[in-house]
Parts: C-alpha cells; sequence; structure tokens
C-alpha cells in the first residue's frame, strides 16, 4: 500500500509542477484522501496546517490541508508547498502560537481565521463530500500508474 501511495503523490506533484498548479490543496487533499481510503483500514484524515518555511532569511506562512495518516504522518500532495525550504508544520494553532514569536496580533487573527476556514473544508472533506475536482490530474496519475 505505502509503495501505491507514494507513486500516486510523487505523480500528483509531477502533474503540478508541469502544469504550474498552485493554491490547489483542497482538490489535492481530496483526491489523495480519497485514494487512501480505499486502500488501508489506517484512520485517514484531512487536517488543516499551517506551514512556516524559512528560505534565504524571508520566512512564508501558509494555510494548508495535508493527508493525516493515524495522526503519525502527515502526507502533502502539494508540490507548491512541498517544494519549499527549511519547513515546519503545525497542527493546530496551539503549537504554532507557542513556537513561532515575534507575529503580531493583526497577523495571528488572520491566521487564526483562515484556519478556521480551512478547517471547515477539511471536515467536508472527511464527510465526503465532493467539494472540488481536478479530471486532468487524475487522468495524469491513472496512466501513469
Amino acid at each position: 500500500m505505502e509503495e501505491k501511495i507514494g507513486k500516486i503523490v510523487k505523480l500528483m506533484r509531477e502533474y503540478q509542477s508541469k502544469n504550474g498548479i498552485k493554491k490547489a490543496c483542497v482538490t489535492n487533499t481530496q483526491y489523495l484522501y480519497n485514494k487512501i481510503v480505499g486502500y488501508t483500514d489506517s484512520k485517514v484524515r484531512v487536517i488543516p496546517v499551517i506551514v512556516i518555511s524559512n528560505e534565504k532569511g524571508k520566512t512564508k506562512i501558509v494555510i494548508h490541508l495535508v493527508v493525516s495518516v493515524d495522526e503519525e504522518l502527515i502526507i502533502d500532495p502539494s508540490y507548491d508547498v512541498y517544494r519549499l525550504k527549511n519547513k515546519k508544520y503545525y497542527v493546530n494553532i496551539k503549537d504554532f502560537i507557542c513556537n513561532v514569536g515575534n507575529k503580531t496580533e493583526e497577523i495571528v487573527k488572520k491566521i487564526i481565521s483562515e484556519y478556521i476556514d480551512f478547517k471547515k473544508i477539511s471536515e467536508r472533506i472527511n464527510k465526503g463530500e465532493l467539494l472540488m475536482y481536478n479530471k486532468d490530474q487524475e487522468e495524469y496519475i491513472d496512466k501513469n500508474m
């Protein structure tokens, strides 16, 4: 199972890189979630995360969705975030606030608001609701598996 999922994730990232796909974590996690649920009895969930990347002295903060397996493994199928250097994933707001200093109240409020929005989206995906669909990416993966 792990090998097959790894190949799916590799093909997803490859397709996104070749086609300049960015900010598509909803589509990406929903697709991967649906694939993993079909292959395992493990607890699979889509979860919101706060990603902090620091490259060449520049910090980037991204509110993002990933797939969690058994609450131990995080799989990020989105090439645009996966490729960021020196990144750390925070799975909840408390860990983010406790570990990242020098953020203004305004920035923290914005991050919390976006995190809550992504939490709502993740709950819809976990309930099996179809939110977004990228047929071209799915065809690319099916063709190359």
